[in-house]
């Protein structure tokens, strides 16, 4: 039999994340005390190179005494050696690219323990006979702020691995995440993956990002609207439909997404006017039984995936605050209903989500461990309700909640298409 084996190689920067102390917040205070460098800089005068001699290079500062202010302050990962360990005992590739200098960050790892050599790509620094002389062998204009072009070094590598990981934390790894396939990010780097919208896992330490790329999931539980399917248009004429009825004002299009998630009752109930939410949810599902089926698609994407994890062997299932009838029936008139071991909805027994039950109900049924089963899905309340749960959640910014709204509630992962979904199900590395 041919068995296929994945290359992977995982890329970590060095200060702020495997040093937890960052160089370059040190260097960054030093231009904060002197506006004239700030200035250069930030106009473009002075390129990353030209920063580091002006800092570095100068009378009565000699190699050993940056190697020896390096080397103190530093603060190595107390679970880095570990992870050498985790990733040699798979044959997974690893380098370190910094912004930061060669001799220092050996001598730093030396210092903590660390087995030499670490295939190490970063400026170079030397003692020189009359001070320190700096190179940057990695230099590229594509990469303006930084010394270190970390996307060039990585397409490089490209060639030769099915999968690139980068490790980072800060304003050098930014270029880096483009080029990567998963990241693993902290501090400023996480804030910018969220604004740009690419999907980052979150580590406190190596020991986290371990855990992570050993994990796999055995149970995969979708919410139904905005993750699975689009049935916004159905929603949209059904409410204002039912406005109508009521003689109330009509919602826009964008209003009735927001609804979208919560159970209806309680839509009604918080709707100026409704005096009978009972009778507004009875009018609004007369209208809903004669268009959803017509008006529902599947999302992009939705049918591959669920087909790829059903390969795999992934128990599926659907918890929804739509009535349970309907998203049968829909899922069985999308071709789908055959992949999910329990679609669980509104008067299906359980209390609606937030409440953990259909949740519960559904980890039982399907056998399996809380801990091997992560629920997706579009909204806060999906968030909510995984974490009432005690399972994992990853976002799909698929429904009306934004990418960085998903990201605030610390989910396991946030994807921009559900059809990277199987990437964070399988172990990653």
């Amino acid at each position: 039999m041919l068995v296929t084996v994945m290359k992977t190689l995982i890329v970590s920067d060095f200060d702020g994340t495997i040093n937890k102390k960052d160089l370059g917040e040190e260097f960054g205070r030093i231009l904060a005390a002197s506006p004239g460098l700030r200035d250069e800089f930030g106009r473009g005068k002075l390129s990353v190179p030209d920063l580091y001699r002006k800092l570095l290079c100068h009378d009565g500062l000699s190699f050993a005494s940056v190697r020896d202010f390096y080397v103190e302050h530093a603060a190595i990962d107390g679970h880095f050696a570990g992870f050498l360990r985790f990733t040699g005992d798979r044959n997974i590739a690893h380098i370190i690219v910094s912004d930061g200098f060669d001799l220092l960050i050996k001598a730093t790892l030396k210092g903590a323990g660390i087995p030499d050599p670490q295939c190490i790509f970063a400026n170079t620094i030397r003692e020189l006979e009359d001070g320190i002389g700096l190179e940057f062998p990695f230099q590229d204009d594509d990469c303006a702020f930084s010394g270190v072009c970390k996307k060039a070094v990585m397409r490089a590598f490209r060639p030769y691995f099915d999968r690139i990981i980068y490790i980072g934390n800060g304003y050098s790894d930014i270029d880096a995440v483009s080029e990567a396939d998963v990241v693993f990010a902290r501090s400023m780097l996480k804030s910018y993956c969220n604004d740009k919208r690419i999907p980052s896992l979150w580590y406190d330490d190596y020991g986290d990002i371990m855990e992570k790329l050993g994990r796999s999931f055995r149970g995969v539980i979708f919410d139904l609207d905005g993750t699975l399917i689009d049935s916004f248009l159905a929603i949209y004429e059904s409410f204002n439909y039912t406005m109508r009825e009521l003689r109330l004002p009509a919602y826009s299009y964008d209003d009735v997404l927001k609804t979208i998630g919560m159970p209806l009752e309680d839509v009604m109930a918080h709707v100026p006017g409704v005096t009978d939410p009972d009778y507004a949810v009875r009018v609004f599902r007369s209208k809903y039984e004669t268009i959803y089926l017509d008006r529902t698609t599947l999302l992009r994407g939705v049918r591959e995936t669920v087909d790829a994890l059903h390969k795999e062997g992934i128990s599926m299932a659907v918890s929804t605050n739509k009535l349970g009838r309907y998203s049968r029936t829909l899922l069985e008139h999308l071709g789908m209903s055959g992949y999910f071991r329990s679609i669980v909805g509104i008067q299906d027994g359980p209390r609606n989500k937030p409440y953990p039950d259909s949740i519960d109900r559904i980890v039982s049924e399907l056998g399996l461990d809380k801990q091997e089963v992560v629920y997706v899905g579009d909204s806060l309340v999906d968030a909510q309700t995984a974490g009432n749960a005690g399972i994992e959640f990853i976002g799909v910014s698929t429904g009306p909640t934004t990418f960085s709204e998903l990201a605030g509630a610390r989910p396991y992962v946030v994807l921009d298409s559900l059809s990277k979904l199987p990437l964070y199900i399988r172990p990653i590395g």
